[in-house]
């Protein structure tokens, strides 16, 4: 038996302790980063998970943690987020509801009536900082950033084959 496997059938606690599962983080910072790319940039489902954790916790900025909402409410808040946001990507308000509960941060009561959004939850958690941007404002910057790279980018494009292409000039 090798020790890898000796350790792995050992109830070693150590050995346990460096594979427990850490939970994901979301940050300020690559939020910023993220969100605009995300929306500006891709039309599909994300597949890396650190993307699906940005657009989750940018649908749940609408929502009050601690707050029991009505499915009504709920519905509403994301379905807002959804046309915003999320269709795209193919998140409509009752994907994303799902997605929230699975993720322990969205909790349902058992009739399925009310819902209260937790502060936190064992899966993943997201600076708390993040709630107080402005999505559209956000979204709106890059966008502008975006265009202005793209201007210039085409303008220096232009001045080089200028220089590169006199012939062009002298007609």
């Amino acid at each position: 038996m090798t020790d890898a496997k000796r350790h792995a059938e050992n109830d070693d606690p150590v050995a346990s302790a460096s594979t427990a599962t850490v939970p994901e983080f979301v940050t300020h910072d690559g939020f910023v980063r993220r969100f605009p790319q995300l929306v500006l940039g891709q039309r599909k489902y994300p597949k890396k998970r650190e993307s699906i954790l940005t657009l989750l916790v940018s649908a749940m900025l609408e929502i009050d943690p601690g707050k029991q909402h009505t499915e009504a409410e709920i519905n509403a808040k994301l379905q807002a987020w959804a046309d915003a946001y999320g269709n795209p990507f193919g998140f409509d308000r009752v994907t994303v509801r799902r997605l929230l509960v699975d993720e322990s941060y969205l909790h349902r009561d058992r009739s399925g009536a009310a819902y209260v959004l937790r502060a936190r939850s064992p899966r993943f958690g997201y600076d708390w900082s993040i709630r107080s941007l402005d999505l559209r404002e956000l979204v709106d910057d890059a966008a502008h950033r975006r265009a202005e790279r793209k201007r210039t980018r085409s303008a220096e494009a232009s001045a080089s084959t200028a220089s590169v292409e006199p012939w062009r000039e002298s007609r």
